[in-house]
Formats: C-alpha cells, structure tokens, sequence
C-alpha cells in the first residue's frame, strides 16, 4: 500500500520539486493515518503545514477513502 500511496502523490512531486523538496510516505495505520517525511527545502519551509493539508492530503484522499489524516512522522 506504500507504493500505491507513493505513486499517487506523482502528481503533486513536481511542485515540491520546483522549489528543492519532495516527499516520502513513511507508513499507513489500522486508522486510515498516513505518516509522511517531508524532504529537501519542504523540511523548513513555512508553507510545510499547508502543503500537507491542501495538497498532499487532498490528493490522497480524492484517491484512497480509507486515509483519514496525512502527518508528519
């Protein structure tokens, strides 16, 4: 399921790339919770929060159901 969730965040990647960073799905739990790493510029920047919320979230939600909440881990 890892992979799956990896490859579905594809079309975000792009943009975390633009600006250095990218991201890495760490583990899934029995509560639909995806533990992410930020990486690159994504670890400090200020928009981190958000981008987690809008966009990394959203994008696997509108994909898998069963994710409830993306956070850091």
């Amino acid at each position: 399921m890892i992979e799956k969730l990896n490859k579905a965040l594809e079309s975000i990647r792009p943009y975390l790339k633009e600006d250095g960073g990218d991201v890495e799905v760490l583990s899934l739990d029995e509560l639909g919770v995806v533990k992410i790493k930020m990486i690159g510029n994504c670890k400090t920047c200020l928009q981190r929060n958000s981008t987690i919320k809008t966009g990394i979230e959203s994008v696997l939600k509108s994909q898998f159901p069963e994710i409830k909440e993306v956070i850091e881990g």
